[in-house]
């Protein structure tokens, strides 16, 4: 019990500073990174001892408070890296920094890129590799200067085989402002939001910011990841298995007319999402939100009109407008005519139909609104999943439109045309699902996504015929449920945890099969 109390205590509270350890490198003076005579050891009260060697992906370093340091290495790395002073890579030449562990910006610390003064006018760009955590205290602005003379940018990339969040404060043109982001992590590793992260609208012929899927998602849980770029060019690799899992913003036009695409989904898949602006952004700032919600689109007593009489009870979309003050106010408001969802197998959808629609709601799912489908009279498959379902567009007369407060909300969902039945749209995969497979050891995943809000799924496997429970427990050690009790076959097994009537905080789970028990610990975040 005291075991599980300190952990829950550990993983609530957190760490949010580094602490100086002996051997650890910190800089006497302003100067350049290759300037070995800048960096000296701590020896647990000041860092006295002068460093015989450039820090290495070993070593943690510290930029002391009222000096800079400017990065001026090709290959440069560390542990973890604290920035309480000023921090900022060359303005005459490209520099690589690896940071094998934690970035944390302190409160007063600057982490930013100045305008280039290279010789030949030209963009200067960097590049930042973080297998941890980035957390930003002070400042940080990875995009300053003017395109094709005088532009630096830091473009990031988050590696490694264990989750890294990223947290920022309050964002601004000059302050918490990433510019492209590369999300390649491995093992199953995801990228957390800790708070909203955005990222700059770049220039696609001046270092653009592209939003780059290799591996791993991007989970948002209570925030959202917002690219301002306006381009489908700069979201690159999103697919079934690398995905932002709940909200993603996107920049839209300044002219109007713009069609975005937004590669969302929950815990149980990717649903990309596409819309259609009609009017204009006027300013650089505006952006659409998109969030993948699983969970019923009816409320229990919602109203259904326009000929349909079922929305989806597996997931819907929630949509808003807002904008970031650049300089110029952007548009106040933003409409749209044009809303189109994707569904996949567990969906609900049946193929080989055309009774499968697309709803809308602007009360917050009291009514539901079906559209018409004359434009688009496709037929419903479940080939090359996820597919795109697009209703008709709005009359002018009908359009939706959004102001940026935080409460205005469109809501999107999968619809079916009254009186079919072909099409449940309820949710088609068991609680327990038999993989079928035939594993030759006992075994007790990592629950996903992980935090996780309000549903999760845990993997298990056993490599003999077992009986077997599977528990849930909260951070006191009691038991909330029970999801497995009773005897299964050698084989592999998914299990659907849904904690919507549970509060926030540490649980834990426990496997039992046979002689072989397990425990791992999960964090619910609504």
């Amino acid at each position: 019990m005291k075991k599980y109390l300190f952990l829950a205590f550990f993983l609530l509270v957190g760490i949010t500073a580094f602490a100086q350890n002996v051997g650890d490198y910190g800089n006497i003076k302003s100067g350049t990174w290759t300037t070995l005579s800048n960096w000296a050891l701590w020896d647990g009260s000041a860092y006295s001892t002068p460093a015989a060697s450039l820090p290495d992906s070993t070593k943690n370093v510290f930029i002391v408070g009222t000096t800079t340091i400017t990065l001026d290495d090709s290959l440069a790395a560390c542990n973890n890296l604290t920035i309480d002073g000023t921090f900022e890579p060359s303005k005459t030449a490209p520099t690589n920094l690896t940071v094998a562990g934690n970035v944390l910006i302190d409160v007063g610390g600057i982490y930013k890129v100045l305008s280039n003064t290279l010789a030949i006018p030209g963009d200067l760009l960097h590049n930042l590799y973080v297998y941890g955590n980035f957390t930003n205290n002070g400042t940080m602005d990875f995009r300053t200067g003017t395109n094709g003379t005088t532009l630096s940018a830091v473009n990031t990339t988050f590696l490694g085989s264990s989750n890294s969040t990223v947290t920022m404060s309050v964002y601004t043109t000059t302050n918490n402002e990433f510019n492209a982001v590369t999300i390649n992590k491995t093992n199953g590793a995801n990228v957390i939001c800790g708070s909203e992260v955005v990222q700059s609208g770049g220039n696609s012929t001046h270092i653009s910011a592209k939003l780059i899927f290799v591996s791993g998602k991007i989970i948002t849980g209570n925030f959202g990841w917002t690219m301002l770029s306006t381009s489908s060019a700069d979201l690159v690799g999103a697919d079934s298995t690398h995905y932002v899992l709940g909200t993603m913003g996107r920049g839209m036009s300044n002219t109007a007319g713009k069609t975005n695409n937004f590669t969302v989904g929950d815990g149980y898949g990717y649903r990309p999402f596409n819309i259609r602006s009609t009017t204009s952004g006027q300013q650089t700032g505006n952006y659409v939100r998109v969030s993948c919600i699983h969970n019923n689109a009816n409320t229990g007593s919602s109203v259904l009109t326009a000929d349909i009489d079922k929305v989806s009870s597996v997931r819907y979309y929630q949509i808003s407008y807002g904008y970031y003050m650049t300089g110029t106010l952007p548009a106040p408001t933003m409409s749209f005519d044009r809303f189109a969802p994707s569904y996949g197998t567990d969906d609900g959808v049946a193929p080989g139909n055309q009774n499968l629609r697309v709803a809308y709601s602007v009360d917050e799912r009291a009514d539901w609104i079906g559209l018409t489908q004359t434009t688009h009279t496709d037929s419903t498959s479940l080939t090359s999943q996820p597919r795109t379902i697009y209703g008709d567009s709005l009359a002018p007369a009908n359009v939706i439109v959004l102001n940026s407060s935080p409460t205005n909300y469109v809501y999107v969902a999968l619809a079916r045309v009254a009186g079919t039945t072909e099409n449940s749209l309820d949710y088609t995969v068991t609680g327990i699902k038999d993989n079928s497979t035939k594993p030759l050891n006992f075994d007790l995943s990592q629950n996903y996504p992980n935090p996780f809000n309000p549903s999760t799924m845990i993997n298990f496997s056993i490599k003999q015929n077992s009986f077997v429970t599977l528990k849930i427990y909260d951070a006191l050690g009691r038991e909330v449920v029970t999801l497995v009790n009773g005897d299964k076959e050698q084989g592999s097994y998914q299990v659907n945890f849904n904690a919507r009537n549970l509060s926030n905080g540490v649980y834990f789970y426990k496997l039992t099969a046979g002689n072989f028990t397990d425990i791992k610990k999960m964090i619910l975040l609504k």
